[in-house]
């Protein structure tokens, strides 16, 4: 309930930050999709990580991988490098 009233209040919620892996955030993201067979990762990075709102770095992740899927449409398989 405070989030929503904080975002009635300003139109943003405010998540607290927090460490975040950068490859586990996105090979989630890879799984949790449909289409998640025409989608490779290939990652030289294990475990770097970034201190942000895991929501939104979700959101962004997703969006970014939405779009790339729109724009290549179903002829050609996508490659996420890390």
């Amino acid at each position: 309930m405070q989030d929503l009233l904080e975002l009635s209040k300003h139109g943003v919620v405010a998540n607290p930050d927090e460490l975040v892996t950068v490859s586990k955030l996105i090979q989630k993201l890879v799984n949790s999709l449909p289409e998640a067979a025409t989608i490779s990762v290939e990652s030289s990075i294990d475990s770097s990580a970034v201190r942000g709102d895991a929501q939104r770095l979700s959101i962004a992740v997703r969006n970014i991988l939405d779009n790339a899927q729109k724009f290549a449409g179903n002829t050609q398989p996508l490659l996420v490098k890390q």
